[in-house]
C-alpha cells in the first residue's frame, strides 16, 4: 500500500504527523474528562495513521499507548481487538517472540468470553510459530487448536504445515479431522474438476450464467440458474451464495439468510458471505444477529470498511449510539471516503443530541454524494436554533417528528430507501408541509429511480418554504438528468444559480452544469461552467477543462 502523507481531521485535508498531533491532544483531552474509551479509540487511529504513512515502528509504539488505555477501559473485546492488531504489525516487524505473547493474552481473553474468536487466534499463533520453525510450540498450540476448531479447511491447513514439518498430529488432531472431514478436492475448481466432465461443463457454465445476471441485477433469473446450480452440486458452497445474493435482490430476506447458512455450513470464511447474511437480518429486524455476523465477518477481515458500517447501523437501532460512534470512527479511520460511516456517524451524533459534530459529519457524507446528507444538515440546523431559543423542552408532536425524522436517516444510510420513505410520510401525516420532510423524500425517492416522483417532491417543499434551495436543488437537477430532460436541467441550474445559495453550492451548480452540457455535446460552452466552478472551489475543474479542451482539439 502506498504511504499516505495526508488525513481528513475535522474535514481538513492535512500532513499526517499533523494529524496525529491533533489525535493524540483529543486523546489527552477525552481521558481527562473522563472518557477512556474515546481516548483509548483516538490513540488507536493515531497508530492506524501512522502505519498507513509508512512508519510501522511508530505505529507500534502509539497502539501500545493505545493499548495502555484500553486496559483502563476493562473492555476484553476492544483489548483483544488492539492486541491482535499489535501482533500483526509486530509479525510484520519481524519480532515474532513479541507478537507470539500479544497473541497468548488475546487467546486468554478469548477463553474467559467463550468467543468463537478463539479459533483464528490460535491459528494465528500456529502460522507465527510455523515461519519461526519452532516444532515444540507447533505441536503445542496445534492440539490446542484442534480441540476447538470447526472449520474443516482450517484444520486441513495446520495438518498440512505439520506434515511439513514431519510432526505427529496427537489425538485431538485425529479426532478433529474425523468429525470434520475435508479433502484438499473439495475446495472450489477442484471439486468441479472431480465431476463427470459433462457436469463439470454444466456447473461451469451456470456458475458464469448466475454471476452475469447478478452483474445485470436480474435477479429473478439469476435465482433460477443458481438454484439449478444447488441441484445439480449443493455440495458446492459458491452455488448457494449465488442462490443467496439472488434471493437478497429480490428481497426475499428469510430465504436470502437460508441459503447463505447453506453457503457457510460448507465453507464460512468468506467474510463479504457474513456481512450478506448480517444485512438480510436487518431486514428482518433481528439485529443482534446482524451485529454477530458483522463481527465474524471483521475477524477474518479487520478493515472490511462495510461491515463496520453495517455494524454501526446496527448499533444505531439497538440504541447503542456511543458504540456506532467509535464503530463508524474505526471504519473512517480505515477508509475516510466511506459516505455510509460518515452518515452512520452523523446520525448516532444526532441522537445523541450532539448537533454540531453530527452537521459536520453529514457534511462530509454530502460531499461524497450521500442521498439525503443535505436535509439531514437541514434537520441539525434546525435543532441548534431550536435548542437555543426554547430550551431544552420539546413538544410531544415534534418529539415524534423528530424520533420519525432521525430513523429515516438511519434507514436511508443504509440503502432502506422504501423504508426511510415509509418514516418520512409518518411525518407528513403529521405535518404535511413539512419542507426538510420533503426534501428528504425526495432524495429517497431519487434514489429508488422515482425520478418524477421526486421532481414533484422538491417543488413540493420550495412552495412550501424557498429557504430549501440549498438542499433540493440538486435531487431535482440529477431527477432531470435520469429523465433525460436535458433542457429542463439546464432552465434549472439557470433558475437555481438566481437563488440564494452558499459560494460550495454554487460551484456544484456550475460543475454539475457544465456536465450536462457536455454529455450533449456542448463541449465548448461547458467549459466556462467548468471555470466558474473552480472559481467557487471545486478541485476537479481544472483537470476537468483541460479535458474538455483536448477534445475539443482532436476534433
Amino acid at each position: 500500500m502506498e504511504p499516505k502523507e495526508y488525513v481528513t481531521i475535522n474535514g481538513q485535508s492535512i500532513h499526517f504527523r499533523e494529524g496525529v498531533r491533533l489525535l493524540q491532544e483529543s486523546a489527552t483531552s477525552a481521558r481527562a474528562r473522563g472518557s477512556e474509551e474515546e481516548g483509548a479509540q483516538l490513540l488507536t487511529i493515531a497508530a492506524n495513521v501512522l502505519y498507513d504513512a509508512g512508519h510501522p515502528g511508530e505505529a507500534i509504539e502509539q497502539l501500545r499507548a493505545a493499548e495502555v488505555a484500553w486496559r483502563e477501559t476493562y473492555d476484553l473485546d476492544r483489548i483483544a481487538e488492539c492486541l491482535g492488531l499489535k501482533a500483526l504489525w509486530l509479525h510484520e516487524a519481524q519480532e515474532s517472540e513479541a507478537a507470539l505473547e500479544a497473541l497468548r493474552e488475546v487467546e486468554e481473553i478469548d477463553r474467559s468470553l467463550g468467543s468463537n474468536k478463539l479459533e483464528i487466534t490460535l491459528e494465528q499463533q500456529f502460522g507465527i510459530l510455523y515461519d519461526l520453525g519452532d516444532v515444540e510450540g507447533m505441536k503445542r498450540v496445534g492440539e490446542e487448536f484442534f480441540r476447538v476448531a470447526q472449520d474443516a479447511e482450517a484444520i486441513w491447513r495446520i495438518r498440512r504445515r505439520l506434515m511439513h514439518f514431519n510432526i505427529e498430529e496427537g489425538e485431538a488432531g485425529k479426532e478433529a479431522a474425523t468429525v470434520h472431514p475435508y479433502d484438499f478436492a473439495q475446495t472450489f475448481e477442484d471439486r468441479i474438476d472431480q465431476m463427470d466432465a459433462e457436469k463439470s461443463v454444466q456447473l461451469k457454465d451456470l456458475l458464469a450464467q448466475a454471476s452475469e445476471q447478478l452483474t445485470r441485477q436480474d435477479f429473478a433469473e439469476a435465482l433460477v440458474t443458481a438454484t439449478e446450480a444447488t441441484r445439480i452440486a449443493g455440495e458446492v458452497w459458491s452455488t448457494w451464495w449465488l442462490q443467496g445474493q439472488a434471493l437478497f435482490g429480490l428481497g426475499q430476506y428469510e430465504d436470502c439468510v437460508a441459503s447463505l447458512d447453506q453457503a457457510l455450513a460448507l465453507h464460512d470464511r468468506e467474510p463479504q458471505v457474513w456481512w450478506m447474511k448480517g444485512h438480510a437480518l436487518s431486514y428482518l429486524g433481528r439485529y443482534e444477529e446482524e451485529i454477530a455476523c458483522c463481527d465474524l465477518a471483521l475477524a477474518l477481515k479487520p478493515d472490511y470498511v462495510e461491515a463496520l458500517a453495517m455494524k454501526a447501523a446496527a448499533l444505531l437501532t439497538t440504541g447503542e449510539y456511543a458504540k456506532a460512534v467509535m464503530c463508524c470512527d474505526r471504519a473512517i479511520g480505515i477508509n475516510e471516503e466511506s459516505k455510509e460511516a460518515w452518515m452512520n456517524k452523523g446520525a448516532a451524533l444526532l441522537s445523541l443530541e450532539q448537533f454540531s459534530e453530527a452537521e459536520a459529519c453529514f457534511q462530509e457524507a454530502q460531499r461524497l454524494g450521500q442521498p439525503g446528507a443535505g436535509e439531514a444538515i437541514a434537520h441539525c440546523r434546525k435543532m441548534i436554533s431550536s435548542s437555543v431559543s426554547r430550551g431544552p423542552s420539546i413538544g410531544k408532536g415534534e418529539a415524534d417528528e423528530e424520533a420519525l425524522f432521525r430513523r429515516g436517516i438511519e434507514l436511508a444510510s443504509n440503502g432502506r430507501e422504501a423504508e426511510a420513505i415509509a418514516c418520512i410520510d409518518q411525518i407528513l401525516e403529521i405535518n404535511p408541509g413539512h419542507p426538510h420532510a420533503l426534501s428528504f423524500k425526495a432524495a429517497s425517492l431519487r434514489s429508488e429511480g422515482r425520478n418524477d416522483e421526486a421532481i414533484a417532491c422538491c417543488d413540493r417543499a420550495l412552495a412550501v418554504e424557498p429557504g430549501t434551495l440549498r438542499f433540493v436543488w440538486r435531487n431535482k437537477a440529477l431527477a432531470l438528468h435520469a429523465l433525460e430532460r436535458m433542457n429542463e436541467e439546464l432552465a434549472w441550474y439557470d433558475e437555481v444559480l438566481r437563488g440564494d445559495i452558499p459560494d460550495d453550492e454554487r460551484g456544484a451548480v456550475w460543475n454539475l452544469k457544465g456536465c450536462a452540457l457536455a454529455t450533449i455535446g456542448r463541449v465548448a460552452e461547458a467549459i466556462p461552467c467548468f471555470r466558474e466552478a473552480g472559481r467557487f472551489g471545486v478541485d476537479s475543474a481544472a483537470e476537468t477543462i483541460a479535458r474538455c479542451q483536448q477534445f475539443l482539439n482532436e476534433e
